[in-house]
């Protein structure tokens, strides 16, 4: 033998043609010599003689003769070593399948194949000449190819087949066994896988044993198996978690496995094939189990099982379709909860105020409970998004339905609009006080959040401009900062047309304030005639109809002031008229207020009190000691309107802490023939005293008011469809009948969701109106008159 495994090189022998060969000779000392080979007993043989020996048979044209001998012999070698080696291992003879010792028998396989590869390359170097000349002249594979056939033929595909299978069967076994968590012998698995690797398959030019049967049987063992597992597991225990660790472990063993004794190629489809049993087929199965799901991962922050389904999921799905569904299904769930629980407390709140139990009312009154709501729409929300940042890595396609899902139940409410308006006055009028910037920043995000998924964005526009207005016109906003950093950010959500309203409320309170300290000034002149100087200290806010809810604008309720309050009014009106000629100034006495000084028999109290409670109580400075004055005489001598006079009566009369007046006879109702006079024994252990008009805060509508809200945008949405038809045709001219709802539609969404109905019966009014017309030629196609 050549040392250290060198190929021979052997000299070719001078040609001498005139010589003849005797093949039977020349066979019978070549035939030996393979059969020594294979019996380990090379050292003895002299090479170069052999390669001569086959060069002169190669030479004399007994190419294929010695071809065929060679291929025969070493069939008839391999055949023998199957009896006499692999044949001790099956029970039942070579037509059986039955392994007495599985990894013993493997063993051997795997060293009769080493060593056939080493005999072949002896062979082959020995028939060095036959494979450059004949082989290669006659399109014949090389001997040691056709050796590693004949180990194919009688291994592998035998006439039984058996063997083949035997060796199959025995392979997957083990790794079932490893599966298993038992003990294999792994190098010999992967010995007999680089094998069945190399063995190419009968008629193939490129697919080898193993991908063309045994990759197969085990894609198909794996898929029994973890089917198996799969189920035996849901059986014994109806744990999500325990199962979805049970597959990470199981992917990654499999995933360990591949690269350990298996072709890389095959890890790429057999982890498709379980994780469809593992996942496809039952994860979503699995999440819905009750007490031990998705739910209850959620309910109690199981945030890392929640990341690893999210990325078992990721495996088989970037769409994450089942975690999309489900999530969605359970915020929906625990969404009507919510509103549920707001609808329970709201009739708790009705029935305690039927039932006269002013605690129970007062701590579950309608404000109270919209705010609630909100609050607890926001934990939700929270808690969604720290499941999003911690475990779902911020996906975007799981984002959008946890949005969306917030979205459908939030809207669900009817009442969302005003709730929302709601949070935001309660916050902006007392949670933020001596909040830090970035608290307050915080909660101006999630006010933003939750107006996001307000769809009727119109509705919410009308309340915030309520809320807003007296917040402003009342001074009882925290910060002047915060209001406008949230108008900024509803502008970024939804453009400037939503927001200028809003912003012009703001310039009227900048521009009311100049305005005062120029009359302020003009008062202390000492050039100004008496007759045009005001008696009163006064502070007026000059509004803008067109910015300003028509509920303060039309709200206008006349009154005969006191002498001194007139002559300051008449005062004010003097001074602004002068500078802004043309304006008519209409005054709200009944958003306005009064700081009032009042003697009673123990001390002197400063009253904040609405202007119109000002107005009935300077009464009273003309009534004796003792004295009354009725319902009836109060309103001939201020012209209050009834409602309103009774309001305020209510306010500084029933109230019980501040009954400035005494009512005769005492009652909560204000009837006509009711009397009041000074209250002189008042007392109250506060030196300043506020008065708040009955039913002037901000609260929660009642179906009435609602009703009116309601008709009021409705009204104002014909409007703003009407505007959008008419800007849409005035650029486009031409258009058909739902190209035109399409575009309008997707204009008005930013404000409102428009029905069909709604749109199709505007532009029949613009039609009627000669903004459009039909095309006399189509009736599906629009034209814009000019």
């Amino acid at each position: 033998m050549i040392p250290n495994g060198r190929r021979a090189k052997i000299r070719a022998p001078r040609k001498n043609l005139n010589l003849e060969v005797d093949f039977d000779a020349s066979w019978a000392l070549l035939a030996p010599a393979i059969s020594q080979i294979y019996k380990k007993n090379a050292s003895q043989l002299s090479f170069e003689q052999l390669y001569r020996t086959t060069y002169t048979l190669v030479l004399r044209k007994h190419g294929k003769q010695l071809y065929e001998a060679v291929s025969q012999e070493v069939t008839s070698l391999l055949m023998f070593i199957i009896e006499s080696k692999i044949r001790p291992f099956i029970n039942g003879g070579m037509n059986s399948s039955i392994i007495t010792n599985n990894i013993e028998f493997l063993r051997e396989v795997k060293i009769q194949w080493i060593d056939h590869c080493t005999c072949m390359k002896m062979i082959s170097d020995i028939m060095m000449y036959l494979d450059r000349v004949y082989s290669k002249e006659s399109h014949k594979l090389p001997i040691y190819d056709v050796g590693i056939e004949k180990f194919r033929d009688t291994f592998i595909r035998g006439s039984s087949k058996k063997l083949g299978d035997a060796i199959f069967n025995t392979i997957i076994e083990e790794i079932t066994k490893d599966r298993n968590g038992e003990i294999i012998d792994k190098f010999t698995i992967k010995s007999l896988i680089q094998m069945l690797e190399a063995l190419p398959e009968v008629r193939s030019d490129s697919d080898s044993v193993y991908a063309s049967t045994f990759e197969h049987m085990l894609i198909d063992s794996a898929e029994k198996y973890y089917t198996d597992a799969a189920k035996k597991t849901l059986e014994d225990s109806h744990d999500a978690a325990l199962y979805i660790r049970k597959i990470d472990a199981w992917l990654e063993d499999e995933t360990r496995r591949c690269k350990m004794y298996l072709p890389d190629s095959t890890l790429h489809k057999l982890l498709p094939v379980i994780e469809e049993v593992l996942i496809t087929r039952r994860i979503r199965t699995v999440l819905e189990f009750a007490g031990t799901g998705l739910k209850f991962w959620i309910e109690n922050k199981r945030v890392e099982e929640i990341g690893l389904v999210y990325k078992l999921i990721s495996r088989v799905s970037l769409e994450h379709q089942d975690i999309k569904e489900l999530f969605a299904e359970i915020i929906d769930k625990a969404g009507t909860s919510v509103t549920e629980k707001a609808k329970h407390d709201t009739e708790q709140a009705r029935i305690a105020k039927v039932e006269k139990n002013k605690s129970k009312a007062t701590i579950m009154n309608p404000t109270t409970i919209s705010i609630n709501w909100v609050d607890d729409v926001l934990k939700l929300k929270d808690s969604y998004d720290a499941i999003l940042k911690s475990a779902l890595q911020n996906d975007r396609n799981i984002h959008a339905t946890i949005d969306k899902a917030f979205a459908d139940f939030i809207n669900r409410n009817e009442k969302v609009a005003e709730y929302v308006s709601l949070f935001i006055d309660e916050n902006l009028k007392k949670t933020l006080k001596g909040k830090s910037d970035q608290e307050v920043e915080a909660v101006l995000e999630k006010a933003i959040i939750l107006f996001r998924f307000i769809s009727d964005k119109d509705l919410f526009e009308q309340y915030y401009k309520a809320h807003l207005a007296k917040r402003l016109l009342n001074a009882r906003s925290i910060s002047e900062d915060a209001e406008k950093n949230l108008i900024a950010k509803i502008k970024i959500e939804v453009g400037t047309a939503f927001t200028s309203k809003l912003e012009g409320m703001f310039r009227d309170m900048n521009v009311s304030r100049d305005a005062m300290t120029l009359y302020n000034e003009s008062q202390k002149s000492s050039d100004l005639d008496d007759s045009k100087r005001g008696p009163v200290d006064l502070s007026v806010n000059v509004l803008t109809s067109t910015y300003w809810p028509t509920t303060i604008v039309n709200a206008q309720t006349k009154c005969v002031l006191p002498s001194d309050v007139e002559k300051t009014r008449i005062a004010f009106e003097t001074f602004y008229l002068s500078r802004h000629s043309g304006r008519i100034l209409s005054w709200n006495y009944n958003m306005g207020t009064a700081d009032v000084k009042a003697r009673f028999k123990k001390r002197v109290h400063e009253i904040n009190m609405p202007t119109l409670c000002m107005v009935i109580l300077m009464l009273f400075n003309n009534v004796p000691e003792g004295e009354f004055l009725t319902f009836e005489q109060i309103q001939d001598l201020t012209s209050i309107p009834t409602s309103e006079l009774t309001r305020h009566l209510q306010s500084i009369a029933v109230a019980h802490t501040t009954r400035i007046l005494t009512k005769e006879p005492m009652s909560k109702n204000i009837k006509p023939t009711d009397k009041f006079s000074f209250n002189a024994n008042f007392e109250s252990p506060k030196l300043k005293i506020r008065v708040l008009a009955v039913s002037s805060g901000n609260k929660v509508e009642n179906d009435i008011e609602r009703k009116e809200t309601l008709q009021k945008v409705e009204q104002d949405r014909k409007y703003e469809t009407d505007a959008a038809i008419v800007r849409i045709m005035k650029t486009r001219k031409t258009l058909d009948h739902d190209s035109l709802i399409a575009e309008t539609t997707k204009q008005l969404m930013i404000r409102f969701r428009p029905t069909l109905s709604l749109i199709k019966y505007r532009i029949d009014a613009l039609i009627e109106t000669e903004y459009l017309e039909r095309d006399p030629d189509n009736r599906t196609i629009y034209n814009y008159l000019a």
